[in-house]
């Protein structure tokens, strides 16, 4: 009992480490981008997401490094689902999410796009080293893309985002951005070797732990802002963000953890959770593409129930 109480101890403190180093790794990193000129385009289209995605990239990547693949694969995957079924859905039933804009709709297909080639490259049940590759130029064309938009006056940069600089911030931002990156790599740590032990202990699949606490716990970013934009009036924000981020989740972190490693696919990845993760996806794509382009509270509800009852599911299948 105390060993599983310590483990658990462990794994939030894990989390912790991963949300707070996150936070101020991405900070810094943007106030770098402005302080060296960098375009604006650039930094909001390209830098800030993948500063963003650092928790779930360093997760998979230690994981895939630590010989526990299935962590890797599943915090990948369960993050995009997370995103969807729990956080998007929390942030519509604080205040209902109107989109409209076309921008929207092409990210939304070229994450269902993303989703359909891990299946291709994951129906010899592996992510190799080649399939890697094929994701980090995936990652590479979703980046010159959104730069190209952004550039060509498509999407603008979110002016949030972008700081004012000044030389007197820069020892600051250097602590800021080693003492976060540090705490992002140990977290990752505590958080991997913690969560196999953890469900070692309590005899359920590491993939069960990685699909649910572990993708949970490495959204957890993105549950705050979805929140406080939601509160704010502006769940649009988090809707275009979670979308962008399901992306890079399924291409440069799968593409870092398989270049790592070979990855195996479990059978439960091609049969359920990337479908499931793809049915979520849909009902976004002709949520905001028909009729008023606007998800209620009643639809909200309805995809958290979902949620829930996947994992449910993993739950029943973890006990079997």
């Amino acid at each position: 009992m105390e060993s599983i109480i310590l483990t658990i101890l462990l794994f939030g403190l894990g989390i912790l480490f991963i949300v707070k180093g996150g936070d101020w790794f991405a900070d810094s990193a943007i106030w770098f981008a402005s302080y060296t000129r960098l375009p604006k385009v650039l930094i909001g289209a390209t830098i800030v997401s993948l500063a963003t995605t650092i928790p779930e990239f360093t997760v998979s990547l230690i994981a895939s490094l630590s010989g526990s693949p299935d962590t890797a694969v599943g915090n990948a995957v369960g993050s995009t689902i997370a995103n969807m079924g729990l956080i998007l859905a929390v942030a519509a039933i604080i205040h209902p999410i109107v989109i409209k804009t076309r921008g929207f709709r092409i990210n939304t297909v070229l994450m269902l796009g993303a989703m359909a080639l891990i299946w291709l490259l994951g129906r010899d049940r592996f992510l190799s080293a080649r399939d890697g590759l094929i994701l980090l130029v995936a990652t590479i064309a979703y980046l010159g893309y959104q730069y190209w938009r952004a550039k060509s006056g498509e999407e603008q940069a979110d002016v949030d985002v972008l700081v004012h600089t000044d030389r007197a911030h820069l020892p600051r931002n250097v602590a800021l951005f080693l003492l976060g990156g540090i705490l992002v790599v140990v977290g990752s740590r505590l958080v991997v070797t913690n969560g196999v032990t953890l469900a070692e202990l309590l005899g359920v699949p590491e993939m069960l732990i990685a699909l649910t606490l572990v993708s949970v716990g490495t959204s957890l970013p993105e549950l705050v802002t979805a929140i406080s934009t939601a509160r704010k009036g502006h769940p649009d924000l988090s809707a275009g963000n979670i979308v962008g981020a399901n992306i890079l989740d399924l291409t440069w972190v799968l593409s870092g953890a398989s270049l790592a490693a070979p990855l195996p696919i479990l059978d439960q990845t091609l049969r359920l959770d990337l479908p499931v993760s793809f049915l979520f996806g849909l009902v976004l794509l002709v949520t905001f593409s028909v009729g008023r382009r606007r998800m209620g509270r009643g639809l909200a509800a309805a995809v958290l129930a979902a949620y829930a009852l996947y994992v449910a599911k993993l739950v029943q299948l973890g006990t079997i």
